[in-house]
């Protein structure tokens, strides 16, 4: 949850993100139930102090007087059940309110109401100067028939897709891609459960911003993620760990569901916004003095699969508006879309600082023998499937419909699968 400290040591500065972010939140109340929590909490120990103390005594007291001492005893035991309760109630009321408030923002995140106001960090690669007007990914995975989206529709509804033939073998292509160079930088692959419970969505502080976004399980305590971020960062909850074992680096792969309530009706086109989709995850826990640090490193692991891939894209610093309520800071790398001459996501990467390790209680123990801290926490999308599948398909595209497929990928996939051709017959 949100540090109640910064809020009563520096709480111009606490306001000023508010602001920054377009949010709000009830500060005053907040230090409010704190006080009355501190007070509450002196009480229950005052309380059971003086019980335990008469307690003792009870048997080395005069009959006559002995009476009176349990009676005393037994008022203060009332005593301390009533005000525990009302210390239970304020703490659960205190926490409902901080794990409302988002995270504190980096110095040098922009400011401003939404995506229009990011900045772009730099670009790669030459956007592709075809001679004929490129086909969508819809259209040509249609025409290839490796994508369906007719029939998905049929029996799932809409934002749902079939990957079919070489698409199926180019998902698994890129999914390897993506391990072996992360595994060759430190990051251990795991397939996590993609069925968590709610007490993690509110570990992890998806719950309540992303609330919308997270279909639940009808009649359980389960809820499929929306990313394996989510199993990841609850991997380590409530241990301690060891300073030299950071950093601690994840890649995940799994498949992930979203609503999408409140996306607008945007992007609902074939594979680009849909209900469910595969991806591998990185995540790291880190110390404080290095997050920022790995936060630069991570995506530029992400450029590195990107560059293999030739796929042309630009780095993009998201702004206040843009930036989400978990993040401290926030990167996304966007393709080159041909059919729509744009730049779109397809990946993204964010440091939360020590927001998200304080909701799951995780922390190290540092090497000079001080106090357990909270480490940070980090994550970043390596290969999302079918956002880099419509880059692959839009960018390597040719006249006759034929894809070809990126040299980068070719040792993954059967002998002599080069090109993409339309299907005959």
């Amino acid at each position: 949850m949100f540090d109640i400290n910064l809020i009563r040591n520096d709480r111009a500065a606490v306001e000023e993100m508010l602001a920054r972010r377009q949010a709000q939140a009830p500060l005053d109340q907040i230090v409010q139930l704190d006080n009355r929590r501190a007070a509450l909490a002196g009480q229950v120990t005052a309380l059971g102090e003086e019980r335990n103390r008469l307690s003792q005594q009870i048997g080395r007291t005069p009959p006559a007087e002995r009476e009176a001492l349990i009676a005393r005893t037994r008022e203060l035991r009332e005593g301390l059940r009533a005000t525990e309760e009302e210390l239970t109630n304020v703490e659960a009321r205190l926490r409902e309110m901080l794990l409302t408030i988002p995270n504190v923002i980096a110095p040098d995140v922009p400011t401003g109401p939404d995506e229009s106001a990011n900045v772009e960090v730099r670009r790669w690669g030459e956007p592709p100067a075809f001679d004929f007007k490129p086909r969508d990914h819809v259209e040509l995975g249609t025409l290839l028939e490796v994508i369906d989206v007719e029939r998905a529709a049929r029996i799932s509804g809409t934002r749902t897709y079939f990957l079919k033939n070489e698409a199926v073998l180019l998902e698994f292509a890129l999914v390897r891609l993506a391990m072996d160079l992360l595994m060759a930088n430190g990051f251990r692959p795991v397939v996590p459960p993609v069925l968590v419970r709610e007490k993690t969505l509110w570990a992890t502080r998806h719950f309540p911003f992303m609330r919308e976004q997270i279909y639940k399980i009808e009649g359980e305590d389960s809820y499929l993620v929306g990313t394996s971020e989510v199993p990841l960062a609850g991997l380590h909850v409530d241990e301690i760990l060891e300073e030299k074992q950071l950093p601690l680096l994840y890649a995940g792969f799994s498949s992930c569901f979203r609503t999408e309530v409140g996306s607008g009706g945007r992007d609902i086109r074939g594979l680009f916004r849909v209900h469910q989709f595969d991806k591998v995850e990185m995540f790291a826990y880190t110390r404080p003095s290095e997050s920022e640090q790995t936060h630069q490193w991570m995506v530029g692991l992400e450029e590195q699969i990107y560059q293999r891939l030739g796929i042309p894209y630009r780095v993009v610093l998201m702004c206040t508006g843009d930036l989400g309520a978990l993040a401290y800071k926030k990167y996304d790398l966007e393709f080159w879309k041909p059919s729509d001459g744009v730049y779109r996501e397809f990946t993204s990467c964010s440091n939360y600082a020590d927001f998200q390790a304080r909701g799951t209680n995780t922390r190290f123990r540092p090497e000079d023998g001080g106090r357990p801290r909270y480490v940070h926490t980090l994550n970043g999308t390596a290969v999302a499937v079918g956002r880099t599948l419509i880059a692959i398909l839009e960018n390597y595209q040719r006249a006759d419909g034929s894809v070809v497929v990126p040299a980068a990928l070719r040792p993954y996939l059967p002998a002599g699968l080069e090109i993409i051709a339309p299907k005959k017959g």
